[in-house]
């Protein structure tokens, strides 16, 4: 039993404005939504990814026939009363396009039985894993029709062969880890995946652990990275990001932990490690990339690290760390909780940004001027927490009640791909919070 709704929406315009009304906890509930102003291709892909009322996150499936995009409305979609935001990507090759956002109105279900507990869902995850152990099974099947034939074919040539498809068939390319390409300092934002931070392990040995900006990536897509140097102690020193026990990696697949390295100075070894499973790479001077294969045995919350192995000392550079599903280290990938998606700092920070499907990038924030003299323009330096292309649009604006009184100019300057200065005056020297944004490409 379902109840279906259909809607007509583009591609190339604005023309979903309404919320579409919902009741909490339904199950049997889809959206047909017909795309009127762009031909799906055979063999494309569609995903619903939406937030929820309460922040928890949705990312799941959707099917595609006869330019239709159905949506199967879940009950952990329907999970919270209040709106959800949403869109579709569908993805066909390289070429993406997304919808503009669109909201579902959730109405609060008067007899419902029981609550059910929202959380997050991430269903186009779990299929792609689940077409990995399709994959495993047909891998079989082909060994078990090869061996019947093996005395009609050159051995040797058959294990090259099947060796080479069966490397070639495990997927691969979707980055796990997120905020991998900011210039969001360590320890800034909480240390888990979906928080999108950086921590510093706790060590016995001595050394740093700063956001650095990357000018010479092999992937010039890449803008920031980091620099770890390790000074004394027989410990590792490591950030890391953690996967808590609500999120942790399926035992029953292999993933493949990647980034690209170098030596700064001295002669120490690079540490990548999750759970039990570890490597240390000795290093040049050069950027290469290293990777560590593995199956995750952890059942709790397990902290996923890059850094110097306890043995050795000195500084090394790292940038485009990679998880990803598949024993093969791809390149460096955004994720896709990154890519048109939000990242917030924490309170203290009061900064946050986000990357749009168009290509814009936007970023905000607040800052805390004090004004050394009276009536004379005090400059505070800003970094963004992304890297621009181009120089961006930046506003400002001081959350003030006395403009004109108390307050007698706010503005932006010395404008760059990397930060501003925020100008402030005043008739006394009040500590002043001043809000800013940037958008550009």
């Amino acid at each position: 039993m379902k109840a279906l709704k259909t809607i007509e929406i583009k591609l190339t315009s604005k023309n979903l404005t309404n919320t579409i009304p919902l009741v909490q906890e339904d199950s049997g509930r889809s959206i047909d939504f017909i795309i009127t102003d762009m031909e799906i291709p055979t063999g494309a892909t569609a995903r619903l990814y939406a937030v929820k009322p309460d922040g928890t996150e949705l990312f799941n499936s959707c099917i595609i026939k006869n330019n239709i995009v159905t949506v199967n409305l879940t009950n952990q979609t329907l999970a919270v009363s209040g709106i959800i935001k949403c869109q579709i990507r569908i993805t066909s090759g390289d070429d993406i396009v997304t919808t503009f956002r669109f909201k579902l109105e959730v109405e609060e279900n008067l007899i419902s039985e029981s609550a059910i507990l929202s959380s997050n869902e991430f269903g186009a995850l779990e299929e792609a894993m689940k077409t990995v152990n399709n994959m495993n099974s047909s891998i079989k099947d082909l060994e078990e029709n090869l061996s019947k034939k093996a005395n009609q074919i050159d051995v040797d040539i058959l294990d090259s062969t099947l060796s080479e498809s069966l490397e070639n068939m495990f997927p691969g390319g979707t980055n796990i880890l997120t905020n991998t390409n900011s210039n969001v300092a360590v320890g800034v934002l909480g240390a888990t995946f979906l928080a999108g931070g950086w921590s510093g392990n706790t060590t016995a040995s001595v050394g740093e652990r700063i956001r650095i900006a990357i000018t010479d990536a092999p992937n010039p897509h890449i803008n920031y990275g980091f620099e770890i140097t390790k000074t004394s102690g027989t410990g590792a020193l490591t950030i890391y990001q953690q996967f808590p026990a609500t999120v942790l990696l399926n035992a029953n697949y292999q993933y493949t932990l990647s980034c690209y390295a170098r030596i700064a100075n001295g002669s120490p070894a690079l540490l990548m490690q999750y759970g039990t499973a570890s490597s240390g790479s000795t290093l040049t001077s050069e950027w290469k990339r290293y990777s560590l294969t593995f199956v995750p045995t952890a059942t709790t919350s397990t902290n996923l690290h890059f850094g110097i192995t306890g043995a050795t000392n000195g500084t090394i550079q790292i940038h485009g760390m990679k998880l990803e599903l598949g024993n093969k280290a791809t390149d460096w990938s955004l994720s896709p909780w990154d890519a048109g998606g939000l990242r917030v700092n924490s309170a203290a920070a009061r900064t946050g940004y986000t990357y749009l499907e168009n290509g814009l990038k936007m970023c905000w924030g607040t800052v805390d001027v004090t004004p050394t003299v009276a009536n004379t323009p005090t400059a505070v330096p800003v970094t963004f927490p992304i890297k621009f292309t181009y120089i961006p649009v930046v506003v400002t604006n001081a959350r003030s009640s006395g403009p004109g009184t108390a307050i007698l100019g706010c503005c932006a300057g010395n404008e760059s791909i990397t930060g501003f200065s925020v100008y402030l005056t005043r008739i006394n020297t009040n500590s002043t919070a001043v809000t800013w944004f940037a958008v550009g490409m």
